[in-house]
């Protein structure tokens, strides 16, 4: 089984941001509803019911520079990996 959505938009700088944390919470809690929303939609499109069993998540990011390395990387798109979570794409490990 596979779903794709597109998440327009560059995944925020959240690994080494320099902001206060109720600032980057908002930005946080954004960035999962947004995608949140859309993850659904395509689930619930797809007909699939939430996941119950472990399933692979494969997240293409279409960065134009400058570019993040993988570990900045895994960390700004971990808010869309909550979401995934949440929205039933995934079981939470």
């Amino acid at each position: 089984m596979s779903l794709t959505v597109t998440i327009p938009g560059r995944p925020p700088q959240l690994a080494n941001g320099r902001m206060l944390w109720p600032v980057k919470a908002r930005l946080v809690a954004s960035v999962k509803a947004k995608a949140w929303g859309l993850m659904v939609n395509a689930r619930n499109e797809a007909g699939k019911s939430r996941a119950t069993e472990p399933r692979t998540l494969r997240i293409t990011a279409f960065v134009c520079a400058p570019l993040y390395d993988e570990g900045n990387l895994h960390a700004n798109v971990k808010a869309h990996e909550d979401a995934a979570v949440a929205a039933g794409w995934i079981v939470d490990d």
